[in-house]
């Protein structure tokens, strides 16, 4: 059924997750962002939707295996430096103003 032929060589490249490997909940992601930002996002909490997953997270093993680097960037940190450049470069963006209005679903 795969139109792939199957003699293909394998891609020259690997995908590597870079995070910090430890699971952060939806509404402390939230917490973060409404702290670093000074707002508050509209909650609309409904039940979970087919395929939603319990946690996910970066499995970062591979990275340092192939790499020797490990992320020491905190997820507070790295948030902290993402508003600080939105703030400078979000403008730029083509985002409608109706939808600049921050929401959670959950």
């Amino acid at each position: 059924m795969s139109s792939i032929p199957s003699d293909l060589p394998p891609a020259p490249y690997r995908v590597l997750n870079v995070g910090n490997g430890r699971p952060v909940g939806v509404l402390r992601l939230l917490e973060i962002l409404e702290e670093l930002t000074g707002r508050s996002a509209r909650r609309v909490y409904l039940p979970p939707a087919p395929g939603d997953v319990p946690a996910t997270w970066a499995d970062i093993e591979p990275l340092e295996r192939l790499t020797g680097f490990r992320p020491l960037t905190s997820l507070e940190e790295g948030l902290q430096q993402f508003v600080a450049w939105y703030e400078k470069e979000g403008r730029y963006l083509d985002i409608p103003d109706s939808d600049r209005s921050p929401s959670c679903f959950h």
